[in-house]
């Protein structure tokens, strides 16, 4: 009796202990898959991180022409979402710029910029009397942030005066908030061509010359202070021929670059600034600087500034 009583117990002790393991098994699977499940949790949330991030910080020349939320709005439409484009990234700072000619109640009050009563939503010319002045010195450094180049300004030339009142940051002030440091009137020539031919892997080249600049098309062309580009891929890229309408009912497109020129043929060739102009084809063109021109200021934010895109308009991380 003894004996049987001996096997009966030692059959339940092994029963019991079979149960425990096996319910140890059930509980270890099921931890694993706790842990496999919070794995991909966490990979997921990673990978949506990484998506934001994708998003976020330098912008490259496949964005030139991409809206971004400046918060400044120009059309007074009440929305600051399709007011201002990326043009153009250096790799420390982003440029900004108007997406066509501002309305001239928005252009400020400057010495030397005379608006034209026929065209008087976005034409304005350089006043002559003004530019028998000294010209002003530039504020900060300007020249070397927008890429003026090696050409140097002189007291004594019409055109300097002119460009003077297009690159003194103290002229523009009304377009830089929170989040820039400076704003001009204008593209020069040099970020002009350095953001086209970033976008569209081009090779147009620019020089000094005794009055200003020249630029050349391509190795076939010569230098000159006129260049047509109806040819070229990115004509109709209304982020750098945009069209405006002016007050006489006709489709245009004249911006003022921040850049002297140097026409061969110009009757005062001190006196010459450059134009993005479609007048003949569209063209870069320096033109005296008595004919009207759009405004589209150039606004640099700060350093190394992130950005989100979202929606298809980028947004300015605060």
């Amino acid at each position: 009796m003894k004996n049987k009583a001996l096997v009966g117990i030692s059959i339940i002790f092994i029963l019991m202990v079979c149960l425990v393991t096996l319910t140890g098994c059930g509980n270890t699977e099921t931890n694993t898959q706790s842990e496999a499940n919070n794995n991909v949790q966490n990979e997921e949330s990673t990978n949506e991180n990484q998506k934001v991030e994708t998003a976020t910080g330098k912008v490259t020349s496949e964005y030139y022409g991409d809206y971004i939320d400046y918060g400044i709005d120009l059309n007074n439409d009440g929305d600051t979402s399709n007011d201002w484009k990326i043009f153009y990234n250096d790799g420390t700072y982003t440029y900004i710029i108007p997406s066509n000619s501002i309305l001239l109640n928005k252009v400020p009050d400057i010495s030397g910029i005379q608006k034209l009563s026929n065209n008087s939503n976005y034409l304005a010319y350089f006043e002559n009397s003004y530019l028998t002045e000294d010209m002003k010195e530039l504020q900060g450094n300007s020249q070397e942030r927008f890429m003026l180049g090696d050409y140097k300004l002189e007291a004594n030339k019409e055109s300097s005066k002119a460009v003077s009142i297009l690159l003194n940051t103290e002229n523009w002030t009304t377009f830089v908030n929170e989040y820039a440091d400076y704003a001009i009137g204008g593209p020069t020539l040099q970020m002009w061509i350095a953001s086209w031919n970033e976008k569209y892997n081009d090779n147009i080249e620019i020089r000094v010359a005794e009055n200003g600049y020249e630029v050349k098309l391509d190795d076939a062309s010569n230098w000159s202070a006129a260049i047509d580009m109806k040819d070229k891929e990115g004509h109709t890229n209304e982020l750098y021929f945009p069209k405006f309408t002016d007050a006489s009912e006709n489709t245009r497109c004249n911006y003022w670059l921040s850049s002297p020129g140097q026409r061969v043929d110009s009757a005062l060739p001190t006196a010459d600034i450059y134009q993005i102009t479609d007048e003949e084809g569209q063209s870069i063109y320096a033109t005296y600087y008595g004919m009207g021109g759009g405004f589209r200021p150039v606004v640099s934010l700060k350093a190394n500034q992130n950005l989100v895109k979202e929606n298809g308009v980028w947004n300015i991380v605060k």
